[in-house]
């Protein structure tokens, strides 16, 4: 019989993907998000959908039904344009603590699968990895098969340089040649699904390119056919930003901490991924038009 997934957080860029790849391969699963409007999309994969707040325990507490494995890709997101106003520890460590209480209380549950982040010296202070690395601990600590995925940024993230590439020109924090090699979404579900069994384990996961964040830049002009323009800024520029977004809204003032230091870090990981970023972005741009 094969395995029941519960995917959390299917409609974010890496759940989502997860879920295309799961039901692929013949798997029967359930999603779990929060808006009633990303239920279309995800009914057209899912065999159920569940729309509820994980950060409440009452919301989820029958989520585990018949299921075999919980692959996690939950958390706040990491675009600036986002709603979410909370913490990321206040969703990301809370709502995934949620989750793995009531993994606990099941005898069917298998293995939790957690997508985390990759990790370098420069941004592990920062709340958006203690968030995700505080609950690494905790469930290194439980009683429960897991794997913990590891990706560098993820393609999605950098979707946003061609937006500002068609404006003319891309901010660039710092001097830019900081090196990272991100991977697409489908290849870390790829991965997510390639660890449902076996020891415990921890994979790191990077794309088959290692850019510097200023040559990222330049690959979003061309796809767009632009000349590249790319305005360095200093980093003290993300923290003022982020002290002045943060009124009101924590995971603003956390998100611009987070994307000051990791855009001035050098984060490469074990090459995992096949897909390109340039084919990436010019796939975006021919969809646009």
């Amino acid at each position: 019989m094969s395995k029941r997934l519960l995917i959390a957080g299917a409609s974010g860029s890496v759940g989502l993907a997860t879920l295309r790849a799961a039901k692929e391969a013949g798997y029967w699963v359930r999603t779990l998000s929060r808006r009633m409007t990303h239920y279309p999309m995800l009914a057209r994969y899912a065999n159920d959908v569940v729309l509820a707040d994980a950060t409440s325990t009452l919301a989820i507490q029958h989520i585990f039904e018949d299921v075999d494995i919980v692959i996690s890709a939950l958390g706040a997101s990491v675009s600036a344009g986002a709603s979410e106003k909370r913490s990321f520890r206040a969703v990301d460590l809370v709502a995934n603590r949620n989750l793995l209480t009531l993994a606990q209380k099941t005898q069917r549950l298998q293995r939790f699968v957690y997508v985390s982040v990759h990790l370098s010296p420069g941004y592990t202070h920062t709340a958006y990895v203690q968030a995700h690395e505080d609950f690494v601990d905790t469930l290194q600590l439980a009683k429960v098969p897991h794997t913990i995925i590891r990706p560098t940024g993820v393609f999605s993230a950098f979707s946003e340089m061609l937006a500002y590439a068609r404006y003319g020109f891309l901010p660039v924090v710092g001097d830019g040649q900081a090196k990272s090699n991100p991977i697409h979404e489908e290849d870390v579900a790829r991965a997510c699904l390639a660890r449902l069994e076996g020891e415990s384990c921890q994979i790191d996961v990077g794309g088959p390119d290692i850019y510097t964040r200023r040559e990222m830049a330049e690959l979003a002009f061309r796809a767009l056919g632009r000349e590249p323009r790319v305005w360095p800024v200093s980093p003290r520029v993300f923290g003022w930003m982020g002290r002045l977004s943060g009124i009101g809204s924590p995971r603003k003032r956390e998100l611009f901490e987070f994307l000051g230091a990791v855009s001035t870090t050098t984060c490469v990981a074990p090459l995992y991924g096949e897909r390109r970023l340039e084919d990436y972005f010019e796939s975006l741009t021919n969809l646009r038009g």
